[in-house]
């Protein structure tokens, strides 16, 4: 009787203990999912499985870590109109913190796919006064730890920033838009932002 009571009891605490590690690693697969929120270029995960960064005793992903995710070839096509001094403010915050390169980029709009030799002159003058206020806004980014460049280019607007984002490798394109009117919200989908943000091959975000 003794070894029959003994072995019920014997039973209660194998099963104890299995519940105990199963909550245990419950326990742990929560911590890990809370912990992949954030993963490097190779899919590593940059936060501790113990705790959030800044936790007690728990070191979170420095300013490297978060550079590695972040958007390093920032694209920024200006029209110089006034707008687009908050896409480069968008850009210059991206920038700082992933150190990479802003581009602001402006395209001189040609009547054509063909060159016109009549028209040369014209394209030509057009060019170095988009030289002269590209240089003016790039300026305006001041002195920077991340890099910096500005480009000029001829053609169509849209397929020639296109071409240009992919050819040059942009993680991202950042441009100004105009907000869309609730009561007329197809109004307005034509324009070169819109187009650019749906034919774009890489994430474009557009700053109202």
């Amino acid at each position: 009787m003794v070894g029959a009571g003994a072995a019920p009891g014997r039973l209660a605490t194998r099963l104890g203990a299995e519940r105990e590690r199963i909550a245990g690693e419950r326990v742990a697969l929560v911590l890990d999912l809370g912990a992949a929120r954030c993963f490097d270029a190779d899919g590593r995960a940059l936060r501790s499985a113990a705790g959030e960064p800044g936790s007690k005793g728990v070191a979170g992903p420095s300013r490297e870590d978060y550079s590695r995710t972040m958007y390093r070839r920032i694209l920024v096509p200006v029209d110089f109109t006034p707008k687009n001094a908050r896409a480069i403010d968008a850009a210059r915050e991206l920038a700082e913190l992933s150190g990479g390169e802003v581009t602001l980029v402006h395209v001189v709009e040609t009547l054509g796919e063909d060159s016109d030799p009549e028209l040369e002159g014209f394209y030509r003058r057009l060019e170095t006064q988009a030289e002269e206020k590209i240089a003016e806004l790039l300026a305006t980014l001041g002195d920077t730890h991340f890099d910096k460049r500005s480009v000029v280019l001829l053609g169509h607007r849209v397929r020639t920033l296109l071409g240009f984002a992919e050819e040059d490798g942009s993680d991202v394109v950042v441009l100004s838009s105009h907000r869309v009117d609730p009561d007329h919200p197809t109004a307005d989908w034509m324009t070169i932002s819109y187009r650019l943000s749906i034919l774009a091959q890489c994430p474009v975000l557009l700053v109202k």
